[in-house]
C-alpha cells in the first residue's frame, strides 16, 4: 500500500513539473507578443506626435499666408478704390494733361518709326500702340500711361545713340529672311544673311529697301564692323560705305 501511494506522489509530481514547464513557455511567449503589441503602440504614437508637429507647424504657415493675401487684399482693394477715382474722372492734379502728351508723343514716335531706319519696326510700333489702346481702354491710369509711355521714349532714345548688331527678320525682292542687323543708331542698317552676303538698307520714294553689295570692297569693309561688334572689340577706324537715301541726294 505504502509502495502504491509513493508511485501516485511520483506521477503526480512528475505531471506537476510538465504543467509548470508548459506555463513558463505560455508565459514566456505572452510576454514576448504583449513586448512587441507594446513597440508597435509606441511606433504609432511617435508617428501620430510626428505628424500632428508637421499640422502644428503647417497651420502656422497657413495662417502667416492668409494676414500676408489678406494685407495684399486691402492693398489691392485701396488701388481700386483709387484707381476707379481716377477713371472716373477725379485727374489727379500732378498728371493733368499728361494723356495728351502722351497721346501726342505716340504719334509723334509713329512717325519717326516710319522715317528711321527699319529695325524691328512693327514690334516697337505694336508695343507702343497697345500702350495706347490699353490707356483708352480704362484700363491704366494716366500715370500708369504716361510712366510707360516715357519707359518706350528712353528705349527709343537707347536705340538711336547704339551702335550694335542683331538677329533680324527682312524682305529682299518678296523673300523673307533672317539675318544679323547692324544698326548705326538710326541712322543708318546693314545686314549679314545666313549664307554671309551683306547689304544695306536703302529709302527710295518714301520706302525702305534692303539690298545685297554689288561691290566685294564694300562688303569687306562691313565684315570688318561685323566682326569687331560681335567680338566686342571697341574702338578702331572703319571705313564703310555710305548708302545715301534718295531723298538726301536730292537736296544735295
Amino acid at each position: 500500500m505504502l509502495i502504491k501511494i509513493t508511485l501516485c506522489f511520483v506521477a503526480l509530481s512528475a505531471l506537476t513539473q510538465f504543467a509548470s514547464a508548459d506555463v513558463a513557455e505560455d508565459l514566456v511567449e505572452l510576454r514576448s507578443q504583449v513586448q512587441l503589441e507594446a513597440d508597435s503602440l509606441e511606433a504609432d504614437k511617435k508617428a501620430v506626435n510626428a505628424s500632428i508637429q508637421s499640422l502644428t507647424v503647417e497651420k502656422g504657415e497657413l495662417e502667416s499666408q492668409k494676414k500676408l493675401l489678406f494685407l495684399a487684399n486691402r492693398q489691392y482693394e485701396d488701388s481700386l478704390i483709387e484707381k476707379t477715382k481716377i477713371m472716373g474722372g477725379e485727374e489727379l492734379k500732378d498728371f493733368a494733361g499728361y494723356a495728351e502728351m502722351a497721346d501726342l508723343g505716340t504719334k509723334t514716335l509713329v512717325e519717326y518709326f516710319d522715317n528711321a531706319v527699319p529695325f524691328k519696326v512693327n514690334e516697337r510700333k505694336e508695343r507702343l500702340l497697345k500702350l495706347q489702346d490699353k490707356y483708352n481702354k480704362k484700363e491704366l491710369t494716366v500715370a500708369e500711361y504716361f510712366e510707360k509711355y516715357w519707359s518706350i521714349l528712353q528705349d527709343e532714345i537707347r536705340l538711336s545713340e547704339n551702335v550694335e548688331v542683331q538677329n533680324d527678320s527682312i524682305i529682299i525682292q518678296g523673300v523673307e529672311h533672317k539675318v544679323k542687323v547692324l544698326k548705326l543708331g538710326m541712322f543708318g542698317m546693314y545686314f549679314k544673311s545666313l549664307d554671309g552676303r551683306l547689304g544695306y538698307a536703302s529709302k527710295q520714294n518714301n520706302k525702305w529697301t534692303f539690298k545685297f553689295f554689288k561691290s566685294s570692297t564694300d562688303s569687306k569693309q562691313v565684315e570688318l564692323l561685323f566682326s569687331a561688334k560681335e567680338k566686342q572689340i571697341k574702338g578702331g577706324k572703319y571705313e564703310l560705305p555710305l548708302m545715301i537715301s534718295s531723298e538726301v541726294k536730292n537736296v544735295l
